[in-house]
């Protein structure tokens, strides 16, 4: 859809510079609006999936936002292809090491790895160098 289409043209035109696509005509508030109740959407639809397998409460949440985030870092924000290789990573050690160890202690390596990424290496596996 982002690469294909016209609404991701408009989306990615909005990403890159707003004040440019807003120049160019495309309702940038209307965009970021759109974007918003597209991502609420997905989330709603997520949990309606979810309730029935494991219980609602207010942490449930908590251990998918901490992976996603590990799996961003590692990968570099930015990298398609580095957010996949890191994500394949990250759920196979985490699967792993839960299963013959502890989630907790697959939780804490997943961290260290971060924090060595953040220091070695802070654009990521596959991410480019700011400027």
């Amino acid at each position: 859809v982002l690469t294909r289409t016209k609404v991701g043209l408009v989306m990615r035109a909005t990403q890159y510079d707003s004040e440019t696509a807003q120049a160019f005509g495309i309702p940038v508030g209307r965009v970021y609006g759109g974007v918003f109740a597209l991502g609420a959407m997905l989330a709603a639809i997520a949990a309606v999936l979810i309730v029935p397998i494991s219980q609602a409460h207010y942490l449930m949440g908590q251990d998918p936002l901490l992976l996603s985030f590990i799996v961003v870092i590692i990968g570099g924000l930015g990298s398609l292809r580095g957010t996949v290789v890191a994500a394949v990573l990250i759920g196979l050690s985490d699967g792993i090491i839960s299963m013959f160890f502890s989630p907790t202690l697959a939780k804490i390596i997943a961290t260290l790895l971060v924090a060595m990424v953040l220091v070695f290496r802070p654009q990521g596996l596959f991410g480019t160098r700011s400027r």
